[in-house]
């Protein structure tokens, strides 16, 4: 920051923008903080979404989305993903810039076309038609100290503290949503951390069908006057988590699979 933003941060500027600036500078300059000032810190979710689109302002194209429900009938929490941070398949990563971070393993959906304001609400059908669905691997990286300290609104204040994605390579194969009272899916997945086995598991989404949080956030972002638009990226929370190491390698079986390195 310059002496003329330590100014503007201190006083002039509105809470929320005065947060997300202390948050930019921190995702910049790869360093933490303990906790936003009391000042600027935000009270409840709403203004915790305030710092983000403040935030979104300074750091440019979105890319993609996270988002995640504790459960079916949770409201979910959602975060923007910047272009600048979503990474292809195999990408190589600076170690040093993410201290402290681990991977998880997740079930992303990519957009086909994008999902504008119709005459009705998108509903899962639509959405399916809509999206491809693929493997990835997101960076959890705070910029908090302490981030089991920080409330859900600091936390949605730090984008839910993404530190970018890695999107797989999916099989093809098209995506239905969950009739009423059906099955939910379970994926089969094998994490690996320099070529060792960190995590085998079959896993069920904790949200029962993660197509549904698709749904829900393209009609959130429409009633924002937003929309999901085509190359994004939502991926839907995590399901395995391990260290970052020099490798990292997941296979989803019968969904595709996901690697980078860090260096």
């Amino acid at each position: 920051m310059s002496a003329m933003d330590d100014v503007k941060v201190s006083g002039e500027a509105a809470p929320a923008l005065r947060a997300a600036r202390m948050l930019v500078a921190a995702r910049r300059e790869r360093r933490l903080i303990d906790r936003l000032p009391l000042d600027c810190r935000p009270a409840d979710l709403a203004a915790g979404y305030s710092v983000q689109t403040e935030l979104a302002g300074m750091l440019g194209a979105i890319g993609g989305w996270k988002i995640g429900a504790a459960d079916p009938g949770s409201t979910p929490l959602h975060a923007p993903i910047f272009a600048q941070e979503v990474h292809r398949s195999g990408v190589t990563l600076a170690a040093k810039d993410l201290t402290g971070a681990i991977v998880e393993a997740e079930i992303a959906f990519r957009l086909l076309q994008d999902l504008p304001l119709g005459h009705a609400a998108h509903d899962a059908a639509s959405v399916a038609r809509a999206v491809e669905r693929v493997p990835a691997l997101e960076i959890y990286r705070s910029r908090y100290r302490q981030p089991g300290e920080v409330d859900e609104a600091e936390q949605l204040a730090d984008c839910l503290s993404n530190g970018g994605l890695i999107v797989g390579v999916g099989v093809g194969v098209g995506v239905e949503a969950v009739t009423a009272g059906g099955a939910m899916p379970t994926w089969d997945i094998d994490l690996a951390v320099d070529g060792t086995l960190e995590q085998v598991r079959a896993v069920r989404h904790p949200a029962g069908d993660p197509l549904q949080l698709v749904v829900w956030l393209a009609n959130h972002l429409n009633r924002c006057g937003g929309l999901l638009s085509t190359g994004q990226v939502v991926t839907t929370g995590a399901l395995l988590l391990a260290p970052i190491g020099r490798a990292v390698r997941g296979e989803w079986r019968g969904l595709g699979s996901v690697s980078a390195r860090f260096i």
